[in-house]
């Protein structure tokens, strides 16, 4: 028996359950708009400020511009940007008991802990609940269930007519300015004050609350979309349960991804930059030759094309001392991605060494003491050119 009369519909507001009606009425009150004061008159110009020169007057404008505007070349140092915080979507969670236009019959959406709620009601008194495990707004056949429930309590009804009537309800909300979403959704996005995408590698999703705390989201994270993920972040640092659905999760994924803005990241942007590091500190004393002797004799040589070779045990040495795995192409990729890596690993044929050296071809601008004279040839026939 779905019959709930006495049934109080509650909602989450601000981190505790309430009377929904309650909301209602605090929500309207916050609605209406505050008397604006009346423009203030413009600041007196200092007198040093030369109203004339476009210099002076241009400064205030290039500062209060967006995060990208071009500073003045004698602004001594670019100021930081602010942070703007990220404008919560008009959503919610729950629409008031609204009439249908059938003889008293009104019906009201709820979200709570994963479960949607339509109420039906007839003159103010509840009659019902349809309970549903998804959105009413987007289930098919949610209108001719909740009509065949009010023609089994009023027979008289007219079937057809109320599920059109209940059809026409459902497409208001859904072309309602705030949003209907799912309770768990509603929570979350209306909690979010900005969002951070650290542009590590990979990157990493720092998403800032009202409460001053924060909740990071691994790219992982947010592929695989497993609510224990989001349920357990929540959880840390609120003590309300959130009790999130995938599908829950998947909404607050893609508004993340929405508002998320690029910064440096706290740490190195990648662990390869240490391997990096290491491997200019192994190379920085060996001597440098052009010819590809140095190669088998040294672990370096430079090229006639400006290119640096670097024998590939000496690279993978200093992966191992890094802690990585030395057949682990990641590194390569990386070096590539930031303009290191000019060519791959291959073979290159030294003169008079019977067995060929595998060597990678980087920028020489990782070895600090380079000669600028590119004097001297190497084999007219060498593997690998």
């Amino acid at each position: 028996d779905t019959r709930t009369p006495d049934r109080e519909p509650m909602t989450y507001y601000k981190g505790e359950m309430v009377p929904r009606r309650e909301v209602e009425r605090i929500q309207a009150a916050e609605a209406t708009p505050a008397t604006t004061p009346p423009p203030q008159e413009p600041a007196p110009m200092p007198a040093t400020v030369d109203p004339t020169d476009p210099r002076t007057t241009q400064r205030d404008e290039v500062g209060a511009g967006p995060v990208g505007t071009m500073r003045l070349e004698h602004d001594p140092a670019p100021e930081p940007a602010p942070v703007t915080p990220v404008t919560p979507p008009r959503i919610r969670s729950s629409v008031p008991p609204t009439p249908i236009g059938i003889e008293g019959i009104a019906l009201d959406i709820a979200s709570d802990r994963g479960v949607w709620y339509v109420g039906i009601y007839r003159d103010g008194e509840k009659i019902a609940d349809d309970a549903s495990r998804s959105n009413p707004l987007i289930t098919k056949g949610t209108a001719k269930r909740i009509a065949d429930r009010v023609k089994k309590e009023f027979p008289h009804l007219d079937r057809k007519a109320v599920q059109g009537a209940v059809d026409r309800f459902f497409e208001a909300v859904r072309e309602a300015d705030e949003t209907i979403t799912a309770d768990a959704v509603c929570r979350v996005i209306s909690s979010i004050v900005r969002v951070e995408k650290e542009m590590s590698d990979p990157p990493v999703y720092v998403v800032h609350l009202s409460d001053g705390k924060s909740m990071v989201f691994s790219t992982r994270d947010l592929a695989a979309l497993q609510p224990v993920t989001l349920n357990e972040r929540w959880l840390a640092v609120r003590d309300d349960p959130l009790d999130a659905t995938g599908r829950d999760f998947k909404e607050i994924r893609d508004h993340l991804l929405a508002v998320a803005v690029p910064v440096d990241p706290p740490g190195p942007a990648s662990p390869w930059e240490r391997t990096l590091s290491k491997l200019e500190t192994r190379i920085a004393p060996i001597p440098l030759e052009q010819d590809r002797g140095g190669l088998k004799r040294h672990g370096i040589c430079l090229e006639p094309n400006g290119i640096l070779l670097i024998r590939s045990d000496l690279i993978q040495d200093v992966m191992v001392e890094s802690g990585q795995n030395p057949n682990d192409g990641s590194f390569a990729r990386y070096l590539k991605k930031m303009g290191i890596l000019l060519v791959d690993s291959k073979l290159y044929r030294i003169p008079g060494v019977k067995t060929p050296v595998r060597a990678w071809g980087v920028t020489p601008d990782i070895k600090d003491d380079l000669t600028d004279g590119l004097e001297g040839s190497l084999s007219e026939d060498p593997v690998g050119d």
